[in-house]
């Protein structure tokens, strides 16, 4: 199974149909790349890390990634599309770090 990280580039989930068999799994558009592989940086680690995909077997590795770095709250949103939501986030996530700079933020799903 290959991975590919897609950073800094809007998704669009029409581009699976060019990656063919890769596996594609987006996750942590939320948050800064530190909190990223080090969940405990923001309100140890209270808070939420998001996934979207199609392919159920890359899902859980990467679950199982975000587990070994520490995340506990880790919501499935479902397949590809649910990605567009997350870079929505994105830049309120932005504007709240530059509001309270310095500071990392994310968020957290009250369930």
């Amino acid at each position: 199974m290959a991975f590919v990280v897609i950073e800094d580039e809007p998704f669009d989930p029409r581009d699976i149909a060019l990656l063919g068999a890769i596996g594609v799994i987006l996750q942590a558009d939320t948050v800064a790349d530190l909190v990223k592989v080090n969940p405990n940086l923001v309100g140890n680690g209270d808070h939420t890390v998001f996934l979207s995909g199609n392919d159920t077997q890359a899902k859980a590795q990467v679950t199982e990634l975000l587990k070994e770095l520490g995340w506990q709250d880790i919501l499935d949103l479902g397949d590809i599309s649910t990605a567009r939501g997350t870079e929505m986030m994105l830049a309120v996530g932005h504007a709240t770090m530059r509001a309270l700079s310095p500071a990392e933020v994310a968020f957290k799903v009250v369930r």
